[in-house]
């Protein structure tokens, strides 16, 4: 074991050398961004899975569309963890880079404006929640999107899994797309990843799960309090990969306040 150790440490320490690299924070283009990738790739569209090389290839073969997805940590009740967008999104981007067949997923942006932070408001009332100022948020999209037009990707989708980060995902769009107005990339604040509500009610019901009060949401605001009921029953704890409850109770969205909760 510390043979391979070692073996991989000095392989990693030549490939990363001056001589072969030269300084990250350097002019000039670096040498071996050409080479030939030393293994197979990996089966997988998120980034931050993948070797440089592997990203690289990739964007030769024609992916060149990149998903940056936002998500949040956040309260939701007692049952449901605060970082359920994140775990919500690590499965919806990943359907829908491979749908595409032609687009990668950026890491998941946890952070995102989650209420004022002193004196606290919103979210940041509850233990847990993590929160940015929206100048904040939208600039750290902006360094994210500039870093993917860089690379090559020349179709950047931004969807959001909370009602929080929409506004600052289209004004990152509207004005990357005004500063590369004469350039080839673009992005895209696909904004009905988060308002179609319409569309997973009618697929739910056919499952079998049945929102309460049992009404198409849609975009209307604000959001009545819900839970999901499995052909009447409360859905299981055990039907869910995240978070944790308490011995036959539903895993509620939103329980605040818990008595206004179905």
């Amino acid at each position: 074991m510390r043979r391979i150790q070692a073996s991989a440490f000095v392989f990693a320490a030549v490939v990363a050398s001056p001589e072969t690299l030269r300084s990250q924070g350097g002019g000039g283009r670096p040498a071996g961004l050409d080479a030939p990738r030393p293994i197979e790739a990996v089966d997988t569209v998120f980034t931050e899975e993948m070797t440089w090389m592997e990203v690289r290839d990739a964007l030769r073969a024609g992916k060149t569309t990149a998903i940056v997805a936002t998500g949040g940590l956040e309260q939701n009740g007692p049952h449901v963890a605060t970082g359920k967008h994140n775990f919500v999104l690590r499965s919806t981007t990943e359907a829908i880079a491979r749908k595409l067949g032609n687009a990668l997923v950026s890491p998941i942006v946890p952070f995102v404006p989650e209420g004022k932070i002193d004196p606290p408001s919103g979210h940041m009332w509850y233990p847990g929640t993590i929160s940015l100022r929206e100048e904040t948020f939208q600039a750290l999209l902006k360094d994210i999107c500039a870093s993917l037009k860089q690379h090559g990707f020349l179709d950047i989708a931004l969807i959001g899994d909370s009602g929080g980060n929409e506004r600052g995902m289209q004004a990152t769009a509207d004005s990357l797309n005004e500063e590369w107005r004469e350039g080839t990339t673009r992005v895209y604040h696909v904004a009905e990843y988060y308002e179609q509500d319409i569309w997973s009610y009618d697929e739910l019901k056919r499952m079998g799960i049945v929102q309460q009060p049992d009404v198409k949401i849609g975009d209307a605001r604000p959001r009545p309090r819900f839970s999901l009921r499995v052909h009447g029953r409360p859905l299981r704890p055990e039907a869910h990969s995240y978070g944790r409850a308490h011995p036959g109770a539903g895993r509620f969205f939103d329980n605040r306040p818990i008595s206004a909760t179905i």
